[in-house]
């Protein structure tokens, strides 16, 4: 098995064509049936705002991109391939790791984007698409990244992208001090941008998600956040004109609001839409006191932070070399699992034949029976107990290969 991935983010695609290959729940559902009904055994599918990839496992790699890319481009865009980046092997894995640990993300060593690898390889090992391999890589890239963060203190200056958003905001209109701020939405996103700004005193909160306000979660919210108002989500276009700043970060896989529903705004209304797909209707941004950003806008901030957080980046990225090569050996050498498992069902049917023979030929008691039984498979058992060790040992994946091939030409095996 080999592992490889494809993709799009933030540094090759725009936010417009990054909602065309975004994911939602549903359509997770969708695919982790319909790509495993294409061929593809191992698969996990990584999707946030600013990145879409789908990381798979295969015995011939490029067949199996292929197979991804087609069904992506038959599900979302004809024209997706184009845009796509796509890695193999060993720099599928070191991708991986620089994903896990905020080093290819927006905002450089965020915190966010762990969780969301850990919540994607979940999803994959609910729905069975995550086999051997997967589920080894991805464990190791969350471990690695949980230690390469606690051990250069990058949690010391806690970082996601609804932090710099609110940063954003706030030097866009000169502060958020007694400004009315909604934030529509409560997934991630939304909860991290609540608690920002709750720990401030100074700003007024209203919150608004897509289910009605006497549900148990908004009562949950009010507990935790008393200084919260909450409004029904079908009374927001009434409530955005008394907005100084609106957040947006749903999972819709539509535009839930309109510039053709919003009343005259009569002050300025700063929307920040943070979904992809996006919320926010693309016509805002000629509405009449309408001021419209997304999350490509955050590109433009400068963080003080940053000299600190490139110096990390790059003892990091050394490590992330070291251990790749670690992960890149098991994943190799796991590639030997059919081939032993073949020797170990020769040998059974070997100890089968022999037992039969000896069964003809002899008048054994149960007792000497069971003795020679043991004594014929111990001895079939020695002849390939070294070969099997010394594979198992091997680390070059050229020695590794070459010896696979050679076994399964020696001994007439299907092809593993």
């Amino acid at each position: 098995m080999e592992i490889g991935v494809i993709g799009l983010s933030h540094k090759n695609a725009s936010v417009e064509i990054r909602e065309k290959f975004a994911f939602t729940t549903s359509r997770k559902e969708q695919t982790a049936k319909e790509l495993g009904q294409a061929g593809v055994g191992e698969f996990v599918i990584l999707s946030t705002c600013n990145r879409t990839e789908i990381y798979f496992a295969g015995q011939d790699i490029i067949q199996t991109k292929n197979t991804v890319v087609t069904y992506c481009e038959a599900v979302f865009d004809s024209d997706i391939a184009r845009y796509l980046y796509s890695y193999e092997k060993r720099n599928a894995i070191t991708h991986l790791f620089r994903v896990a640990c905020g080093l290819d993300s927006l905002v450089l060593g965020e915190d966010q984007i762990l969780g969301q690898v850990k919540d994607a390889h979940a999803f994959s090992l609910a729905h069975k698409i995550s086999g051997k391999v997967l589920n080894k890589v991805f464990r190791e890239s969350i471990t690695f990244a949980k230690k390469a963060k606690s051990e250069h203190k990058m949690s010391d200056c806690p970082l996601s992208i609804s932090s710099i958003a609110v940063k954003y905001i706030s030097q866009q209109i000169g502060g958020l001090s007694g400004k009315n701020v909604l934030i529509m939405g409560m997934g991630k996103i939304g909860k991290l941008l609540l608690r920002y700004l709750y720990d401030r005193q100074d700003v007024d909160i209203y919150l608004t998600k897509r289910v009605h306000k006497s549900c148990k979660k908004y009562r949950g919210i009010q507990q935790e956040f008393p200084r919260v108002e909450l409004i029904d989500f079908d009374e927001r276009y009434e409530h955005i004109p008394n907005m100084d700043v609106v957040f947006t970060a749903t999972a819709s896989p539509h535009i839930i609001v309109k510039a053709e529903r919003l009343p005259e705004l009569l002050s300025q209304v700063v929307f920040m839409d943070m979904a992809v797909p996006r919320d926010v209707d693309r016509q805002m941004k000629s509405l009449r006191g309408a001021v419209y950003h997304d999350v490509d806008d955050l590109k433009a901030i400068v963080d003080e932070s940053e000299v600190y957080r490139e110096e990390v980046a790059k003892i990091i990225e050394v490590k992330i070399d070291g251990k790749v090569q670690e992960v890149e050996a098991w994943v190799v050498n796991a590639q030997l699992d059919a081939t032993i498992h073949k020797i170990n069902k020769m040998c059974d049917d070997v100890y089968k034949e022999t037992w039969d023979l000896i069964e003809k030929k002899t008048n054994l008691s149960q007792k000497d029976e069971q003795n020679m039984q043991k004594i014929v498979k111990s001895c079939i058992g020695q002849v390939v107990k070294t070969p099997i060790n010394q594979l198992k040992g091997m680390e070059k994946k050229s020695e590794i290969e070459s010896m696979k091939s050679a076994l399964e030409y020696l001994y007439d095996m299907e092809e593993v």
